[in-house]
């Protein structure tokens, strides 16, 4: 007896259609949509979708600042905390750098205030 089947449960599509944009603005966007809802949760601690977008926009200015750029390699190496979503996402945003409309300032950031970010230089 096989344990694979082809066959799937009622209502599920065959396959999945993703939006075809950077991941900054998605991340934007969820950020403006839910704002303080909780994006993730390790043991009692949370992440809002606004805070994750606020760290994730630091974490892509450290990478900067400390001279990352074109060409480098980053390798995340971290447990299953908060920081992994914030590193993974803040990558993400760095590599996407010259994606418009995607920008994360230096201050603090609001995607509240505009559909994807507020827009500033790298």
């Amino acid at each position: 007896m096989s344990i694979t089947t082809t066959l799937r449960p009622p209502g599920l599509p065959s396959s999945l259609t993703y939006p075809d944009a950077p991941v900054g603005a998605l991340l934007a966007g969820a950020a403006a949509r839910y704002g303080d809802r909780t994006a993730f949760q390790h043991g009692e601690q949370h992440l809002t979708f606004t805070g994750l977008w606020d760290q994730a926009c630091r974490f892509a200015n450290a990478l900067r600042d400390r001279g990352i750029g074109p060409g480098d390699t980053v390798a995340l190496h971290l447990p299953n905390c908060l920081a992994f979503p914030v590193a993974y996402y803040g990558t993400l945003l760095w590599v996407q750098r010259s994606a418009p409309p995607t920008r994360c300032s230096r201050r603090r950031t609001s995607p509240r205030n505009s559909p994807t970010a507020a827009p500033s230089r790298w």
